[in-house]
């Protein structure tokens, strides 16, 4: 039983990863990142253990109705950083960062990094409210528009209003037809 034990830090490093295991087989992920926290990240299974709690303790915080933004962008941003693949992670903390964009410019920038690189290893959002926010920062930010015949895109203004993009046939020398759609109206 590891509830008498209250202080990670009297513990040696092989105790940390055990008590801490044992926390996350039974699902209490606060007293589990405690004990993670303090063990050497160079371990595999402290890595995977911190990446674990990390996901779960941000589910669990997506499910209250209150969420503090903050607390949920920690857990993720420290998520991200020991594990840079996990793009549904990057995809929902540049879903947060938009959010205080309004506060913080320099959010938005780093919001739109973490979408797109969501977005390059083939995570796509996952409702309206993903995808408009990845077309405003796409929008804002890209610093290439891809364009070749045939695709598309749409996103939203801050007014609301929506402009669809389509890439028509190629007119040589690299330029397109290009046609862009906004609120019934379009102009090529």
């Amino acid at each position: 039983n590891f509830d008498r034990i209250s202080d990670p830090a009297t513990l040696q490093s092989d105790d940390l990863v055990v008590a801490a295991s044992a926390y996350l087989a039974d699902a209490r992920y606060e007293q589990a990142l405690s004990f993670f926290e303090k063990a050497p990240e160079t371990q595999p299974e402290v890595r995977e253990g911190l990446k674990k709690c990390y996901r779960e303790l941000y589910a669990s915080r997506r499910q209250e109705t209150s969420v503090d933004p903050a607390e949920a962008i920690d857990l993720l941003e420290r998520l991200v950083a020991l594990d840079p693949s996990d793009y549904t992670a990057r995809l929902d903390l540049g879903a947060l960062l938009y959010g205080i964009g309004e506060v913080d410019q320099l959010a938005y920038r780093q919001a739109y990094e973490h979408m797109d690189a969501a977005w390059r290893a083939g995570v796509r959002p996952r409702h309206d409210a993903e995808e408009t926010i990845f077309g405003r920062l796409t929008a804002t930010f890209a610093d290439y528009m891809p364009l070749a015949s045939g695709n598309t895109w749409t996103y939203a203004l801050s007014s609301g209003e929506t402009r669809t993009v389509s890439v028509g046939e190629p007119l040589g020398e690299g330029r397109f037809r290009v046609e862009v759609a906004s609120g019934g109206r379009s102009k090529e």
